[in-house]
């Protein structure tokens, strides 16, 4: 009967083994691959705020770009060398008098 008792135990050990060996090789795995996900999370954030950042040079280049284009004399030599305008004389406004009922 002793003997029947303690291979009964060693076998519930072993069992005990093998349950706590699966458990702890479970949580290995998941605790490996939340730690592979949350190091790919942090790549593709550091890759997404250099984007912005380049994003944001390039905005504010165009922003100096633009409000170099828009200046008044530009556009004045813009208008007269590519839309032949010419500057607007007084000689040139006639009036009209309307007269109204």
């Amino acid at each position: 009967m002793e003997v029947t008792n303690i291979l009964e135990r060693k076998r519930n050990n072993i069992l005990f083994f093998f349950f706590l060996s699966s458990i702890s090789i479970f949580f290995i795995v998941f605790l490996f691959s939340f730690k592979y996900e949350s190091h790919k999370i942090a790549k593709q954030e550091r890759i997404l705020q250099n984007k912005i950042e380049e994003r944001k040079k390039i905005i504010q280049l165009l922003e100096v770009e633009i409000s170099h284009l828009s200046r008044p004399y530009r556009i004045k030599k813009i208008c007269e060398l590519e839309l032949n305008l010419e500057k607007i004389n007084k000689d040139k406004i006639h009036f009209y008098k309307i007269k109204l009922k």
